[in-house]
């Protein structure tokens, strides 16, 4: 009995998520969208991402831009 309620009480709440939902929330975003923590679990996994790709590619562009601006 103790178990059931814990389940539906883990379904209901919001703060306690399974580690699967950042995954789910990529696959179909609409259902999570209500969903605070998977959305902070997401935003924590682009901010993982940005800083390697695409701060070496906005240096990159900033350089282009500023030797077509200097010619």
């Amino acid at each position: 009995e103790k178990l059931l309620i814990l389940n539906e009480s883990f379904q209901n709440d919001d703060t306690k998520i399974p580690e699967q939902i950042p995954f789910l929330a990529k696959q179909n975003q609409k259902t999570y969208r209500n969903c605070s923590k998977a959305k902070e679990m997401l935003v924590e996994e682009k901010e993982k991402k940005i800083p390697n790709n695409s701060y070496k590619t906005y240096l990159k562009e900033r350089r282009r831009n500023t030797s077509r601006t200097k010619v």
